[in-house]
């Protein structure tokens, strides 16, 4: 078991083998977090860094538009769903 921790953000989410987990974040600044995981999960355990990249909306859609297997009628969708103000 993982438990993947970016404490800057105040967020913990464990990792358990054989499920789907995820989350979902708004982070009203741009930037660059570091976190790690916080359970002893065995050899290596110190080495298992993560990095969380915050970025602008229009930034994640451009980035979105970059595969361009992804219909934009989809993206327009994802949009409305992370409009939030």
């Amino acid at each position: 078991m993982h438990a993947w921790t970016i404490p800057s953000l105040g967020v913990k989410i464990d990792a358990i083998p054989g499920r789907i987990n995820h989350g979902l974040l708004f982070i009203l600044r741009e930037g660059i977090f570091y976190g790690q995981c916080s359970e002893l999960c065995g050899q290596g355990h110190a080495y298992m860094p993560i990095v969380l990249e915050s970025v602008k909306e229009y930034k994640f859609i451009n980035w979105l538009l970059s595969f361009s297997e992804i219909p934009l009628s989809s993206l327009l969708k994802l949009f409305n769903i992370f409009n939030h103000s």
